[in-house]
């Protein structure tokens, strides 16, 4: 067949190793191309017919207008106390959650409703990274089935596989690819040479929400990147407006855009500790964040830059003197496992 018929059939074996009958609503008929595949060829009868899902046996029902017809099909096959594997595919239907003539099928079994898209790109990820799968399944348009299918399939598609994933074989995941860029420029050469920048800036793109410009080299693009990922995560955990000196640093706009860019910030921290201060320490300088007085009170628990830990000293020494000392307390319990202070008491 193909990755993604596999990777289907897999999620269905699972399901019915675990409860044997299987109540399947595919609303717009995406998976009908997935069953011909299953069923090996167009439907004959409204009979249940045995296939075989993923090396699992079950019975394949397909609801053909109606609902009680249906049940009468299945129920021979879960009425002992052994029920056999039974599938039961209902293309064109929403599920009815509180009057559904099926309501024991799927109390005693499972339901699944799943989307087409969201699983064609658990599969395309293994082949292509995210930038490259946004741009295969775009949110506003009808991909179907069989597209996918052929992307998957075709070796000489014009999307070539991820250069990127080949060129970073020892990182995990977007946010490992991302953050092995960022703090070294070993592969850069690399990445000229099998011309894979375009695809790190989609990457960075459709990952981290951010714009990179087309005719800049890779330095400046992990200046930039570095300058939004290290800001976004400072201005998220931030109490309060902004310090001016911010203004013209872009920022993450979704709470997906700023949990990816967190993500990433601590992928950074914890994976390459003893680069992470330098990196640090030039964005604050360029930025001018330790001169921006910005007030202990505004600063978050997160510890992106060395200033925060520094500011939020000194405003634990003014409390203690002050003699108000649960306060003092309290911001310590806060930040006793922070970064710096691990690194340097």
């Amino acid at each position: 067949m193909h990755p993604l018929h596999d990777y289907v059939a897999k999620q269905l074996a699972e399901k019915l190793k675990s409860k044997k009958v299987l109540v399947w609503y595919d609303a717009r008929r995406e998976f009908a191309p997935f069953i011909e595949e299953v069923r090996g060829g167009v439907k004959a009868s409204s009979s249940a017919i045995p296939v075989t899902v993923d090396g699992v046996t079950t019975e394949l029902v397909e609801y053909d207008g109606s609902m009680f017809e249906l049940r009468a099909i299945v129920e021979p096959f879960v009425n002992g106390d052994a029920p056999d594997h039974v599938m039961i595919y209902i293309p064109g239907c929403e599920r009815d959650r509180h009057g559904s003539v099926l309501m024991e099928l799927e109390k005693a079994g499972t339901t699944w409703e799943p989307q087409l898209k969201q699983l064609a790109k658990n599969v395309l990820l293994q082949k292509y990274t995210l930038g490259v799968v946004d741009e295969m399944l775009p949110f506003d348009r009808k991909v179907a089935y069989e597209d996918i299918a052929r992307a998957l399939s075709d070796n000489s598609s014009t999307e070539p596989p991820s250069n990127l994933k080949a060129i970073f074989h020892d990182a995990y995941g977007n946010d490992g690819l991302l953050a092995a860029w960022l703090v070294s420029d070993g592969r850069d050469e690399e990445i000229e040479s099998k011309e894979a920048t375009r695809e790190l800036t989609k990457l960075i793109r459709s990952h981290l929400g951010l714009d990179l410009p087309e005719d800049a080299g890779l330095p400046k693009l992990r200046a930039i990147t570095i300058r939004y990922v290290l800001t976004g995560e400072f201005v998220s955990d931030l109490r309060g407006n902004q310090p001016a000196c911010l203004d013209g640093v872009p920022v993450p706009k979704t709470n997906d855009e700023v949990s990816a860019v967190r993500d990433l910030a601590m992928r950074l921290r914890t994976n390459f500790a003893e680069l992470y201060p330098a990196i640090a320490d030039r964005v604050e300088d360029e930025l001018g964040l330790r001169n921006a007085n910005i007030p202990a009170y505004a600063l978050g628990s997160i510890d992106t830059f060395r200033f925060e830990e520094k500011t939020l000293l000194a405003h634990c020494g003014e409390l203690i003197a002050t003699m108000k000392f649960d306060d003092a307390l309290r911001l310590v319990g806060e930040r006793e496992h922070c970064f710096w202070l691990d690194r340097d008491v």
